[in-house]
């Protein structure tokens, strides 16, 4: 009779509910013992333990330990956001070399525009002396007569210089156009040359 009694309490106590602070260290809650809500509520507190603020990672204080080496230069005795290489443009390492071409073609750009002439300056900035002539003489004054006129103003050296640096500018406008046209016709040969390539690696492909 004892015997029975005892096994019973053992069943009893096998087959209740287990509290959810056991819920929570359980592993397997499909085949635990307990409510649904129970379990919902273990499975809540399961999945956010690993986001607890006492898990966050801290930020590394004092020296490192001398089994750290440093990810950047190799060496210990430092961290990486302490690195002495850091921030070196010149140490940086690229296996396509795109930071060395980049810089090369800036200095190619740099010196194309400095051997380009310099701009011309516009001619309305110039104040022509022959503006000085009157209406009235310049009525008088026939064709030929014209240079006689602006002599006698004393400005026939004036008009000269003037039409010489008006002819000077229109001679710079015209090479600086014709420089840009010769850039412009060497940028669309490219441009169509790299699609042709391009077409051509498509074909070789398919």
């Amino acid at each position: 009779m004892n015997v029975c009694l005892i096994f019973c309490e053992q069943i009893d106590d096998s087959s209740a509910p287990i509290s959810l602070a056991q819920l929570i260290q359980t592993a397997n809650l499909a085949e635990a013992n307990a409510p649904e809500e129970e379990k919902v509520k273990a499975v809540m507190i399961q999945s956010c333990q690993q986001y607890d603020p006492i898990n966050y990672v801290r930020t590394t204080l004092g020296p490192p330990p001398p089994s750290y080496t440093c990810f950047r230069c190799g060496k210990p005795g430092h961290y990486i956001k302490n690195c002495p290489t850091h921030g070196a443009i010149d140490n940086f390492r690229n296996g396509t070399g795109y930071t060395k071409r980049l810089r090369t073609q800036l200095q190619q750009q740099q010196q194309q525009q400095q051997q380009k002439p310099p701009p011309p300056t516009p001619l309305m900035s110039f104040v022509p002396p022959a503006a000085v002539v009157t209406a009235a003489e310049h009525s008088k004054a026939s064709s030929g007569s014209m240079s006689s006129v602006l002599a006698e103003k004393g400005i026939q050296r004036e008009a000269e210089e003037f039409a010489q640096l008006v002819a000077d500018q229109a001679g710079n406008w015209a090479a600086s156009i014709q420089s840009r046209e010769a850039e412009y016709k060497e940028r669309r040969l490219r441009e169509l040359l790299g699609v042709r390539m391009w077409k051509a690696s498509l074909r070789v492909k398919k």
